[in-house]
């Protein structure tokens, strides 16, 4: 997927795990998928989310916002933001490295909650957003 691929370029990760995924993979997570589709069907960008617990309390997880390169800074990851559902928290977790994606998300009502290192020289930043946007 070619926005992972300037990513892993931006945070120099080529080892980036969603860079080998196929449509097959992606097909077979547990989530929903928004979009924004050209006039022949092609992705320009898309959201994976899921929820979690119990309604009233449920926290809506952002698992995957990529945007085309050809297509990225035009307002495509802001508004699949900003047609999730509501939530009493929302989360999401992206590179410390990827300026951009922290920028979007901060102008979106995120804050940083924490960083954590999954393996070594790959830290994330932990961000929340509670309430509805």
């Amino acid at each position: 997927m070619q926005a992972y691929g300037l990513e892993a370029a931006l945070i120099e990760r080529p080892d980036l795990p969603m860079l080998t995924e196929t449509v097959d993979d992606l097909r077979a997570l547990t989530v929903t998928w928004d979009g924004v589709l050209d006039d022949c069907d092609q992705v320009l960008a898309a959201c994976a989310w899921s929820v979690r617990g119990p309604a009233g309390v449920a926290v809506l997880d952002i698992e995957r916002l990529v945007v085309h390169p050809e297509w990225a800074r035009r307002g495509l990851g802001r508004l699949l933001l900003r047609i999730l559902p509501g939530a009493r928290q929302t989360v999401v977790s992206t590179s410390a490295a990827n300026a951009p994606a922290i920028a979007l998300y901060h102008t979106e009502g995120f804050a940083i909650t924490g960083t954590r290192e999954p393996v070594p020289d790959l830290v994330l930043v932990s961000m929340e957003r509670t309430g509805p946007r």
